[in-house]
């Protein structure tokens, strides 16, 4: 049905409307991405500082 919904829409030539939910779900997966890389570098940090007190006073 929805398929064929936008069939017509494409033979009539009618102007669609951007879709905002694309957009938005581009916008959350970017976001995601991003927190997942700030996630990952805070710990590789962490053990990182961890593991040089540990050497050093080791």
């Amino acid at each position: 049905m929805i398929q064929r919904a936008t069939d017509d829409r494409r033979v009539k030539k009618l102007k669609v409307d951007v879709n905002r939910r694309k957009i938005r779900r581009r916008k959350e997966d970017r976001a995601n991405v991003k927190s997942y890389y700030a996630v990952l570098g805070l710990s590789c940090a962490t053990l990182l500082v961890i593991g040089t007190i540990s050497f050093i006073w080791g």
